[in-house]
C-alpha cells in the first residue's frame, strides 16, 4: 500500500509533468521548471518515472545537467530572459499599475540574475 506522502509526490510529479508537456507546445508556459519539479517529486516516489525522465532523449540531458551541476542550457537562459523582458514590456505598454510593474520587475530581475549566474550546460 502506498503511503500518503508517496501518493502526494506522485500526484505532484504527474501534474507537473503534464504542465511541462503542455509547455512544449505553448510558448507562454515554461517547460523546464515543471520538469525539474517532476524529477524532484519522482525521485521521492517513483524510481520508474525518475529513470524515464533522466533517460528521455529530449528532457534527459538538461535534467541531468541541472541535477549534477545546477546548469541551464544557454538557449534556455536566453529564452527565459527574453520572455520575462517581453512580458514586462507588455505590462508597461498596457499601462499596468505601478506597483505591479515594480514588483514584477524586481521578481523578473531576481529570477534573471539567478538564471544567468547558473553554470551553462
Amino acid at each position: 500500500m502506498l503511503s500518503l506522502q508517496r501518493c502526494l509526490y506522485i500526484v505532484i510529479a504527474i501534474i507537473t509533468l503534464a504542465l511541462g508537456i503542455v509547455g512544449v507546445f505553448l510558448p507562454i508556459l515554461p517547460t523546464t521548471p515543471f520538469l525539474i519539479i517532476t524529477l524532484w517529486a519522482a525521485s521521492k516516489s517513483s524510481p520508474r518515472l525518475e529513470a524515464w525522465l533522466i533517460n528521455h532523449k529530449t528532457f534527459g540531458p538538461p535534467l541531468k545537467a541541472w541535477r549534477t551541476r545546477k546548469a541551464i542550457p544557454r538557449l534556455g537562459k536566453w529564452l527565459a530572459c527574453i520572455m520575462m523582458s517581453i512580458s514586462w514590456c507588455i505590462l508597461l505598454i498596457k499601462q499596468s499599475p505601478p506597483i505591479l510593474l515594480v514588483s514584477l520587475g524586481a521578481l523578473f530581475l531576481g529570477v534573471g540574475i539567478y538564471i544567468v549566474t547558473r553554470p551553462t550546460a
